[in-house]
């Protein structure tokens, strides 16, 4: 019923009925990630982009030096700055593009399909079976946020340290050898028989 509490049922004492004690379990697990829409980072200038249609004002632009190249022949800097041109158009297609999936995304996390409480129940139970409550410090449970974290980073730390021995020692391992005679006739030359 309270997704972010813990329930305990306490053993009847001398009451006719168990006392509940009910356990606030918001954590605090530092800032949440920022999340915004790749789009606008990808633009230096945001505000502008914003306020003027940027694609409309690239396609005027080229409309322009293609009507230029039909009335006469473009220098080398025109069509250079033409090229530019398409290229920034290009770019603004795929930026416009990536706006319109995210926004899709979005509508579809806000409205959901015809499918939408098997998904959401999914995703929860999903969230739930990932999520850490807790660790066993020494023969200890502890559900602590800050011990929680630093419990998490020494196992990680123990994990991923470097070491030099890679666990086989050449004296531990019977190598073959060969006999003298055989390491003589390795060297030796060719013969025609």
């Amino acid at each position: 019923m309270w997704p972010m509490s813990k329930q305990y049922v306490q053993p009847r004492v001398v009451l006719d009925h168990c006392t509940l004690v009910v356990k606030s379990m918001v954590k605090d697990w530092g800032p949440k990630p920022f999340r915004s829409i790749d789009a606008w980072l990808l633009e230096l200038g945001f505000k502008e982009w914003c306020l003027d249609s940027s694609k409309k004002r690239l396609l005027k632009d080229i409309e322009a030096f293609d009507i230029r190249d039909n009335y006469s022949d473009l220098n080398k800097e025109a069509q250079l700055k033409r090229m530019e041109l398409i290229s920034q158009l290009k770019v603004t297609d795929n930026k416009i593009e990536s706006l319109c999936t995210q926004k899709a995304r979005a509508s579809w996390l806000i409205h959901g399909d015809s499918n939408s409480k098997y998904y959401h129940s999914v995703i929860r139970w999903q969230r739930l079976r990932n999520e850490v409550k807790g660790v066993e410090v020494g023969n200890q449970w502890c559900e602590d946020t800050q011990v929680v974290r630093w419990e998490a980073k020494k196992m990680f730390e123990g994990r991923f340290v470097t070491s030099n021995d890679l666990g086989v020692k050449p004296t531990s391992v019977d190598f073959k050898s060969f006999s003298l005679e055989d390491s003589l006739s390795l060297i030796t030359g060719f013969s025609k028989e």
